[in-house]
C-alpha cells in the first residue's frame, strides 16, 4: 500500500505550482512597489522643479514670502499627501554666492506584507544659485 502511495504522482504539479508561485508572486508585486516608488520620485522631482522655478522668479529669492509661495506650489504640483509631505528650503552660501537649498521628503508605506513595517523615506534636494 505504501509502496503504490509513494510510486503515485498525482499530486505533484499541484506541490510544484505551490513551491513556484509564491516566490514568482513575490517577483511581481517587488515589481510593481518599485514602479510605484519610481513614480512618487518622479512627482517629488517635478514638485521640487516647480518650486525652484517660484523661487528663481521671485523677485528675492531669500525672502521668507518666496520659501512660502514655493512651498505652497510644491505642495500642489506634488500630487501626494501634503501632511506626509516635508519641505525644507534654507539659504546657504558657496564660493563666490548665495544659493537656496530645496529639500522634499516623502515617507512611503510598503504594501508587500513582507517589507511593510520597513521605513522608506524618498528625498529629492535641490542646491539653487543665486
Amino acid at each position: 500500500m505504501i509502496r503504490r502511495l509513494l510510486r503515485c504522482g498525482k499530486g505533484t504539479a499541484s506541490v510544484e505550482l505551490a513551491l513556484t508561485l509564491l516566490p514568482l508572486l513575490m517577483m511581481a508585486f517587488g515589481a510593481v512597489e518599485f514602479g510605484r516608488a519610481l513614480w512618487i520620485r518622479h512627482g517629488l522631482s517635478n514638485a521640487a522643479a516647480a518650486g525652484e522655478r517660484m523661487l528663481l522668479l521671485s523677485t528675492d529669492p531669500l525672502s521668507r514670502e518666496a520659501a512660502v509661495a514655493a512651498e505652497r506650489r510644491i505642495r500642489t504640483v506634488a500630487g501626494m499627501d501634503s501632511d506626509m509631505l516635508s519641505v525644507t528650503i534654507l539659504p546657504s552660501a558657496w564660493d563666490g554666492g548665495q544659493m537656496v537649498v530645496l529639500q522634499i521628503r516623502y515617507p512611503v508605506s510598503l504594501l508587500l506584507p513582507a517589507v511593510r513595517n520597513v521605513p522608506l523615506t524618498l528625498s529629492v534636494e535641490r542646491a539653487i544659485p543665486l
